[in-house]
């Protein structure tokens, strides 16, 4: 919640409530497809749960 508050929310307004739909579902988007996270190994959360089921077999 932190990231969206401070690099979306607290950064724009939006009128009409549609934009702030718009913007959000852009944002969710762009985090979980380009945004690389260290406590993945440096995937994305999208390919981070992709690797999930392998990583479960392999155990």
């Amino acid at each position: 919640m932190r990231t969206l508050k401070e690099r979306l929310l607290w950064v724009r307004i939006f009128s009409p409530v549609e934009y702030l739909r718009t913007a959000l579902l852009e944002w969710a988007h762009r985090y979980n497809e380009h945004r690389l996270l260290e406590r993945h190994n440096f995937l994305s959360p999208s390919q981070a749960r992709r690797a999930l089921p392998q990583l479960k077999q392999a155990a």
